[in-house]
């Protein structure tokens, strides 16, 4: 077949051959392939037939061509000549991991839009392909910034909408797991929803003490969003996470898993509301809230003693002091008695704002004047 373009010959056509032999040709091969099984001849089979496409349409038949038959259903399959495996999606996901591994969160929405555009004069199957290493490079936690790339690629893919996803895909499967675990994360409350979210990003720095302590909260996350959770965290980390954790003394174990988020909180509520369950609700949360308090103030001491700060209470959206506003506080708790006729909520305020101030690394002395 000397003379023949390579995609004709892959199709087993001859060179004056029409789009309805490319087309019949085209679904003839294609029935013989396991497509999962075979991805790589199918993606090759795939390129013959758009750029047999593109040829016809750039040489159209004339009346002295004879006309070709149909490719028959039962033609064995033979190695198909390609050219070159294009590799542009797998070129662009590694732009994309390298971008994101040094880029802040703000940086994601152009560096994924800049990604996509690397393929708009590629094949046509390069997004399909991008789109399905994105999703393995997500699940298996390879690539940085995970829940915003999932956010992103979210909306430039359209998962969300209803009949999008492929239910037969494993990778489908997944995104639909992520996208219903998403919804019921943002259905917990705002303020442990920021604590958590801070748990976790001091997590995936490293397992320090503090971390090591906040296991509960976030294995009783795990159990509930298993898949989401592990946008922010990979399976290695959560196990070597969960094993610091039951190394500690039983005591401490069973301090910090008291001090955990109520199940209340940490878990949404029935749709079906009666008149006496908003009651229970309220009481419930109102006597974990004092005996949190309690335990707080009669625990707590100077944030510089006991080897570091005291718990901290969950945030709720407070806004977090200054340096130096930090550095007049301890100047504060330096001075003699300094909790001398303030009201027992005032005292107990104050010592979470010293709390803060030692978390975010503020809290020391102000210099010498």
């Amino acid at each position: 077949m000397a003379g023949i373009p390579w995609h004709l010959e892959a199709l087993g056509l001859p060179a004056h051959a029409d789009g309805v032999a490319v087309r019949r040709s085209y679904a003839a091969r294609l029935r013989q392939i396991d497509v999962a099984a075979h991805p790589e001849a199918f993606q090759q089979l795939r390129r013959a037939y758009e750029a047999a496409r593109t040829w016809c349409d750039e040489h159209p038949a004339t009346d002295e061509d004879p006309i070709v038959a149909a490719e028959p259903a039962d033609v064995p399959v033979a190695p198909l000549a390609a050219p070159p495996a294009d590799t542009a999606a797998e070129d662009a996901l590694r732009r994309l991991t390298d971008a994101v591994a040094s880029a802040g969160v703000d940086a994601i929405p152009a560096l994924f839009d800049t990604a996509l555009a690397s393929l708009r004069n590629g094949y046509v199957d390069a997004p399909g392909q991008f789109e399905d290493l994105l999703v393995d490079a997500l699940r298996n936690g390879v690539i940085a910034e995970r829940p915003s790339l999932f956010d992103v690629a979210d909306a430039a893919f359209h998962w969300h909408e209803v009949g999008r996803l492929r239910t037969a895909d494993p990778r489908q499967l997944w995104i639909d797991r992520v996208l219903a675990q998403r919804e019921t994360w943002r259905s917990y409350d705002a303020g442990w929803r920021e604590t958590w979210l801070e748990v976790l990003a001091r997590a995936s720095r490293g397992l320090d003490p503090w971390v090591v302590r906040r296991w509960p909260d976030i294995g009783r996350l795990g159990e509930t969003l298993p898949d989401w959770i592990m946008l922010y965290l990979t399976p290695v980390q959560l196990h070597a996470w969960a094993e610091a954790f039951h190394a500690l003394p039983k005591d401490t174990r069973d301090e910090f898993t008291a001090r955990a988020a109520p199940v209340l909180v940490a878990r949404p509520g029935s749709k079906r509301i009666t008149r006496w369950r908003p009651r229970i609700r309220a009481a419930l949360f109102l006597l974990w809230a004092v005996c949190t308090v309690v335990s707080i103030v009669m625990h707590a001491g100077d944030p510089r003693s006991g080897g570091g700060p005291s718990e901290p209470l969950p945030r709720f959206n407070q806004r977090a002091d200054t340096p130096r506003e930090c550095m007049a506080l301890y100047a504060r708790f330096e001075a003699p008695d300094p909790f001398k006729d303030i009201p027992a909520d005032e005292v107990v305020q104050l010592k979470r704002r010293a709390q803060r101030c030692a978390l975010d690394g503020h809290w020391q002395a102000p210099p010498p004047p």
